[in-house]
């Protein structure tokens, strides 16, 4: 019985706590990070504490004072980013806060709880037991999400189609393909009557290049997770029995399916196109057909990419600790690829775009461009937009000129687009193929969306006069490339009835169809 005592009041809780925000971050991003630096961070986080707790239990001669201790500075040190950010987020347009002023704040008010704990600490031990518990539950949630989702990988498995059949009917030098698509860009008439925006200068700027303008098309999937891979695939994604997954559940499945299913990707390959698929940053579109040249973009310029998980845990979960203000993850000094939300990353995509255009053999790209989707950064001559210390990119979204932003993004990319259709044109000696999408459309400032904020898309053509002919306003991204390789490749594929689904951010493989009033009002499914 005194050995049980003795065990339940030793200080177990100190090893416990420094794995909770590690377990958490993992079990929040289990998609997107490598388990080895999971465990990497595991090993230093125990080590570290070991290494505290003994040295305060060699001056402390006491393991209740050695244990709050270490657990209060465990507690600062994986919290300190939190709460500046938290803090920050409060005191916007008010006063900026700046880790000159907040870190030797903290290192004063942890000196203090340290004393006011010396003095006290001996009454710890009534409380250990209980925090021993109370660490132990903690632990249990991250732990059944991360066992929750190994399970589920191993029952995520989506369905492989068909690969395309088909002989290439184009006469001559096969003409260089464009898969271009602008992260929630909505259609001109949408655009109209939710931000009061006259986009018909871009559009008439398309048509003057001989682009086919989708006036009513509509996109297929209201959720990005969905949206490409459809478009990709020529067919609507089979989620039976995967509904009810979380969304980390959800990134993974879409990804298998889109490795499995870019049946475009595929068929032009085996057509004698080299695939040229533009990573983005974005979890879905880091994957692709196995069979494409995958190229990143980083500080270092263009590369063959690798991982798409690298270092994607530190570069999340170092700066929320008290390494933060030392860390500062500068993109300019590192080896790694562009985050999704630089504008670097955006900038080098359209470059590419051009340079892509000078190669020699065939080529089908893909590229998605996550803009104008926010965080809101451009100014529409392409400057950038500055941010107060501790912004972060959510924020845009609860910004109350977050309308005013988006409209000043498309603007940029529109000025951008142009000037890349014009160099691929130039460039091409074959007359190119191009489309341009939106994924989806958006509210900038409405995050309780209805269907109709997401549903409406950019959809413009610029493809032989045997697919312009029979090309229809309300053409949805199903059916893009179904049409181009049934008139162009030879295919017989058919066209797929256009429809729209629609489903929840953190549910997103749970669709539904979109309401007969929504489609009514913004699409057309009948051809003309």
């Amino acid at each position: 019985m005194k050995r049980l005592q003795t065990l339940t009041g030793w200080p177990f809780y100190v090893w416990f706590f420094v794995l909770y925000p590690v377990l958490y971050l993992y079990a929040h991003n289990i998609a997107l990070v490598e388990s080895r630096d999971v465990l990497v961070a595991i090993v230093l986080a125990l080590a570290a504490v070991t290494v505290i707790f003994g040295g305060l239990l060699f001056i402390f001669k006491d393991t209740n004072r050695a244990g709050i201790i270490t657990t209060l500075l465990s507690l600062v040190f994986f919290s300190y980013g939190h709460i500046f950010r938290f803090l920050n987020q409060r005191l916007i347009g008010h006063f900026e806060l700046t880790h000159q002023i907040t870190f030797p704040v903290t290192v004063l008010l942890t000196g203090i709880g340290i004393y006011i704990l010396f003095r006290f600490g001996t009454k710890v031990n009534q409380i250990t037991s209980y925090l021993n518990i109370t660490t132990v539950i903690l632990l249990l949630f991250p732990i059944y999400e991360v066992v929750s989702f190994v399970r589920l990988r191993a029952e995520i498995r989506p369905i492989t189609l068909n690969p395309v059949e088909a002989e290439t009917d184009l006469t001559g030098e096969l003409p260089d393909i464009y898969y271009i698509i602008l992260d929630a860009y909505g259609r001109a008439d949408w655009l109209q009557e939710q931000f009061g925006f006259d986009n018909s200068n871009f559009i008439n700027e398309l048509s003057e290049r001989g682009f086919y303008i989708g006036t009513r098309s509509c996109s297929n999937y209201t959720r990005t997770l969905l949206s490409i891979p459809s478009a990709l695939s020529m067919d609507y994604v089979d989620v039976a029995g995967v509904e009810d997954f979380g969304r980390s559940a959800s990134t993974l499945f879409t990804s298998r399916y889109l490795e499995k299913n870019d049946r475009v990707g595929n068929a032009l390959i085996t057509r004698g196109y080299t695939y040229l698929y533009f990573v983005s940053g974005f979890v879905v579109t880091n994957s692709g057909s196995k069979n494409a040249v995958r190229i990143d973009f980083g500080p270092s310029g263009t590369f063959a990419a690798e991982s798409n998980t690298r270092h994607h845990f530190w570069n999340t979960f170092l700066p929320t600790t008290l390494i933060g203000p030392f860390y500062e993850y500068q993109e300019e000094n590192s080896g790694n690829s562009y985050s999704w939300t630089s504008p670097n990353r955006i900038l080098m995509e359209l470059n590419e775009l051009k340079e892509t255009s000078l190669r020699d053999e065939p080529t089908f790209t893909f590229a998605h461009i996550v803009k104008p989707h926010y965080p809101y950064v451009f100014n529409e001559d392409g400057t950038l937009i500055p941010k107060p210390a501790g912004w972060e990119q959510d924020d845009d979204l609860r910004a109350k000129n977050a309308n005013e932003l988006y409209i000043e993004q498309v603007r940029f990319i529109n000025r951008q687009i142009l000037d890349v259709v014009d160099e691929i044109i130039a460039n091409s000696e074959t007359p190119p193929i191009i489309i341009l999408q939106g994924d989806h459309a958006w509210n900038a400032q409405n995050m309780s969306l209805t269907e109709g904020d997401r549903v409406p898309i950019l959809n413009a053509y610029l493809v032989p006069p045997e697919m312009e002919e029979r090309l229809y306003s309300s053409i949805s991204p199903v059916n893009s490339f179904r049409l181009l390789f049934d008139t162009s490749f030879g295919a017989n594929l058919g066209l797929l009835e256009d429809k729209s689904f629609t489903s929840q951010l953190n549910t997103p493989l749970n669709v539904r169809a979109v309401s007969a009033d929504t489609y009514q009002t913004w699409c057309e499914t009948s051809t003309e």
